[in-house]
């Protein structure tokens, strides 16, 4: 990878020679955060950001990532919301912009859902939602499962799934979750999620759950 690439890398996938990376990195002026995506072909060539039309998301960070072939990649994450450790550089500041990537104490991310077609990075279109996502697995190119949490049902893993057409919300009861992963069971059409009881506190517990 080229030296000194900026910004911080969450996720990394690999499919037929091909490797994804996939995480944050500061925007200009440390006006907060945007997706930062890294690919490496084959012949050992990295492309970058600019070179495969990454949008520019303000707020934007991804923390999963999923090759289904080469042509049709997934990554997953939020915009928005809090954190602290979002900000690589120590002079960077959150923004309080108060839109929809504002990155200040309290506000509340939105999902960000990102798609590779072979040519260029889209954001994809995702109901009306808040929280983040960190977790991504796949029966097949149509069939796809997001995991996170909405701060605003602390009781519910935040679950989506692509059918091929869309994305929709489901959820599996957690007891309130503060982090979640998910996975699929190989050879069935049943789902694990993983993840942490009571969010942000020194008192954290894990769940497990299961969807048939």
């Amino acid at each position: 990878m080229r030296s000194g690439t900026d910004g911080v890398f969450a996720a990394v996938a690999l499919k037929d020679g091909h490797v994804w990376a996939v995480g944050r990195r500061a925007r200009e002026d440390c006006q907060g955060t945007r997706p930062t995506v890294a690919h490496m072909s084959p012949d050992g060539r990295w492309s970058y950001n600019q070179d495969m039309s990454v949008p520019e998301v303000p707020g934007g960070r991804l923390e999963s990532v999923l090759a289904i072939t080469p042509t049709d990649v997934w990554a997953v994450g939020a915009i928005g919301g809090y954190d602290p450790e979002m900000y690589p550089p120590a002079n960077c500041r959150p923004t309080s912009d108060g839109g929809e990537g504002a990155e200040t104490p309290g506000s509340l991310p939105t999902p960000l859902v990102m798609h590779w077609n072979g040519s260029a990075w889209q954001r994809v279109e995702l109901p009306p939602l808040k929280g983040a996502l960190h977790g991504l697995t796949a029966f097949g190119e149509n069939n796809l499962w997001a995991s996170g949490t909405d701060p605003r049902q602390p009781g519910v893993a935040l679950l989506l799934h692509y059918d091929g057409t869309s994305w929709m919300r489901e959820g599996i009861s957690a007891g309130g979750s503060g982090h979640a992963a998910i996975a699929a069971i190989p050879g069935t059409s049943g789902l694990w999620a993983v993840g942490s009881v009571g969010e942000d506190t020194d008192y954290e517990h894990a769940f497990v759950a299961r969807r048939r």
